[in-house]
């Protein structure tokens, strides 16, 4: 309060000033500062009251807007994140009203005008996309999905707490033409491999008719026959790989399973008991049909009871049960062999 102005903390001459400092949670954000230019006018203990109450308004102000600012800024930048991503998004609320759509899943599903709000199926015309979001079975649940314009997308629907739901699609349409080209260049060169390899065995068997032999040289051709038999397996394998991955294997009946287990095991009986092994079966009297392939099932039982037999030490044993439990045809295998690695 000096009767003759002077500069004090200022660029010009005051009679008098108050700085308060603008604190939020005990840290200093800035300072207030108030001066007086006329005078005559003495600056009191009230005005420093009045000055502290207006910093702390003002210091909570200050620090809303800042966080204001700061939560608008990482909006703009999770709303560009989603807007520019070549992931597709979706998000609904738990009554499954469409609260977020990003470009990429617009193009996908042909959405056009306003969809904030609205249901998502006056949305979305596409039945896989609203049973995937109308599904409850857990909190997470993946699918592939394809869309008009021939893409295919791997889609994954998750639970957000306080939100809803998400929908994220991932392009994977170049991941299954790869797989496409893979499995018509596998059955290509399977179909290739099967006529030289029959030529092979024909020609092992002419060797064996065309004269008589030394006992090296007739130990040199079973060789070359299992070779070959196991590279014509191989070949008949992916072959059977191929048709199962292009839908044409679908072919289904109603099997007897206790019937084929027995013929299965009628086959292995005598090289299970060659190698040394026992066998014990339990195969339970009038067992349901089973709706299946009964040539894949059948293999299925015989590649069981081969790694059983081939991986089971001498005198060994090899456990078939078979049993019906509510709808079900339960099959088991077991063997005393070393087993799978945990």
């Amino acid at each position: 309060d000096e009767s003759s102005p002077q500069k004090i903390k200022t660029a010009y001459l005051v009679h008098s000033l108050i700085y308060v400092p603008l604190r939020v949670r005990g840290k200093t954000i800035g300072v207030l500062g108030v001066d007086n230019r006329k005078a005559g006018r003495v600056l009191t203990q009230q005005d420093v009251t009045v000055m502290m109450a207006m910093a702390d308004y003002a210091a909570i102000a200050i620090e809303n807007a800042q966080l204001y600012y700061r939560t608008e800024s990482e909006r703009r930048k999770l709303e560009t994140v989603i807007k520019d991503t070549n992931s597709g998004v979706i998000v609904v609320d738990p009554e499954h009203r469409v609260m977020m759509l990003n470009q990429t899943a617009k193009e996908a599903f042909n959405v056009t005008g306003e969809y904030f709000g609205r249901s998502m199926a006056e949305v979305f015309d596409h039945s896989q996309l609203l049973e995937i979001i109308r599904s409850s079975s857990g909190s997470s649940r993946r699918e592939e999905l394809g869309v008009d314009d021939g893409r295919v997308f791997s889609v994954q629907k998750s639970s957000i707490n306080g939100v809803g739901y998400s929908i994220v699609m991932h392009d994977i349409t170049h991941l299954k033409d790869l797989d496409r080209i893979k499995s018509e260049f596998v059955t290509t060169v399977s179909h290739d491999l099967r006529s030289p390899l029959t030529a092979i065995l024909g020609y092992v068997e002419l060797i064996e008719r065309a004269g008589p032999m030394t006992a090296q040289q007739e130990e040199f051709i079973g060789r070359v026959r299992i070779s070959v038999e196991q590279i014509a397996d191989l070949v008949s394998d992916l072959l059977d790989l191929g048709r199962i991955e292009s839908g044409l294997d679908t072919s289904k009946e109603r099997t007897p399973m206790a019937v084929l287990t027995h013929y299965a095991l009628d086959n292995f009986r005598n090289r299970i008991t060659a190698k040394g092994l026992h066998l014990q079966t339990k195969i339970q009297e009038g067992l349901p049909f089973v709706f299946g392939d009964p040539i894949r099932l059948r293999q299925l039982v015989d590649n069981l009871l081969e790694n059983a037999m081939k991986y089971t030490p001498s005198n060994g044993t090899i456990y078939v049960e078979a049993e019906a439990e509510d709808n079900q045809v339960i099959l088991r295998i077991r063997d005393t062999g070393q087993g799978i690695p945990h």
